[in-house]
């Protein structure tokens, strides 16, 4: 199974959860991810368009960083199928 597209990943995560996500990985630690307008993305919807300002710090992030990320947000992605969903229930 191949992940989908960051973007598209990125509007399916509630806002809060991406954000302590974020937090948690050190990501709002960037240049780029310390710019990110948690509350300007809540008070939206989550689209591609308010989402692309947290893809760009990802995009930006340190490569280690961005890998962690990038794995963290495919192993959930995986958890997703039928499987996936059987396990967690």
């Amino acid at each position: 199974m191949q992940s989908p597209p960051l973007l598209a990943f990125l509007c399916k995560v509630p806002v809060d959860l991406l954000e302590e996500y974020a937090e948690y990985v050190g990501l709002t630690e960037t240049p780029q991810g310390s710019c990110i307008p948690w509350r300007t993305i809540e008070a939206l919807e989550a689209d591609r368009r308010s989402m692309a300002i947290v893809r760009q710090a990802i995009v930006e992030a340190p490569e280690a960083l961005r890998d962690r990320i990038m794995q963290d947000f495919m192993d959930v992605d995986a958890l997703a199928d039928g499987r996936g969903i059987e396990y967690l229930l």
